[in-house]
C-alpha cells in the first residue's frame, strides 16, 4: 500500500510539472502582418525576411520623435518587436520602409548613428502566407530560405510549396512552423511563374505570423 502511494505521488508530481510547463507556453493572440498585401506580377516575385534572433542596428532620430531613420536594413524586424535605442525602450509600431521604423514611444534626445537593438520575443513562429490569384491559370511558388550566419542566404530552400491550377479570386492559406534553434533567420520568397497574357495574371500575397513564447 505504501509502495502504491509513493508511485501515485510521483505520478501527481509529474503531471503537475507537465501541466505547469504546458501553461508556460503561450502564442500571441494577434497575428502581426510582416508583409502587407503585395501585388506580384507575372514572372516576378516578392520576399520578406523574418528574424528569430536579436538584430543590432544604428539609426538617426530627431528629439521627441518616435521615427528612426537611416537604418541599414529593417529586414527581419516585425511590428511588436521590443527595441532599445539610445538607452530607451519601446516596441516597433510600424515598419515604414527598408530603412525606417516608427516606435510606440518617442525618443527623448536627437541622435545620429545611435546604436539600437531589436529583440526577438519568440522561440518559434507559425507563419501564414495568404495568396489570391486573379486568373485560374496562374500558379504560386513559395520557397523558404535559411541563413545560419544571418547574412548569407542558402542557395537551396529548406521548404517549398506550390499552388497550381488554382481558382481565380480564391484565397489560399499556407502555414509553416519555424523554430529559432533551426532557422534563426528566414527569407520567404513568393513567386508568380505565370506568363503575362493580359492584365489578369497578378497575384496578391500577405505574410503574417503568430509567435510563441516559452
Amino acid at each position: 500500500m505504501i509502495f502504491f502511494n509513493k508511485r501515485f505521488m510521483i505520478l501527481l508530481v509529474s503531471l503537475f510539472f507537465c501541466v505547469s510547463a504546458y501553461a508556460a507556453i503561450t502564442w500571441t493572440e494577434n497575428v502581426a502582418t510582416t508583409m502587407s498585401s503585395t501585388t506580384i506580377g507575372a514572372a516576378s516575385d516578392s520576399s520578406v525576411v523574418i528574424s528569430l534572433t536579436d538584430i543590432s542596428f544604428t539609426g538617426d532620430n530627431t528629439a521627441d520623435s518616435a521615427i528612426i531613420t537611416d537604418i541599414a536594413s529593417t529586414a527581419g524586424m516585425y511590428v511588436g518587436m521590443a527595441v532599445t535605442f539610445d538607452g530607451e525602450s519601446s516596441t516597433i509600431a510600424s515598419i515604414n520602409s527598408p530603412t525606417q521604423i516608427t516606435l510606440a514611444d518617442n525618443i527623448t534626445d536627437a541622435n545620429t548613428g545611435a546604436a539600437g537593438t531589436a529583440a526577438n520575443s519568440y522561440d518559434q513562429m507559425l507563419v501564414q502566407v495568404v495568396v489570391t490569384l486573379e486568373a485560374s491559370t496562374d500558379g504560386v511558388d513559395i520557397n523558404l530560405y535559411s541563413s545560419s550566419d544571418k547574412t548569407t542566404w542558402d542557395t537551396t530552400p529548406f521548404r517549398t510549396f506550390s499552388i497550381s491550377a488554382a481558382d481565380a479570386g480564391s484565397a489560399y492559406n499556407v502555414s509553416f512552423q519555424l523554430y529559432q534553434y533551426m532557422y534563426p533567420r528566414v527569407k520567404i520568397v513568393i513567386s508568380n511563374p505565370a506568363t503575362e497574357s493580359g492584365t489578369d495574371d497578378d497575384i496578391a500575397a500577405t505574410v503574417k505570423f503568430a509567435g510563441r513564447t516559452q
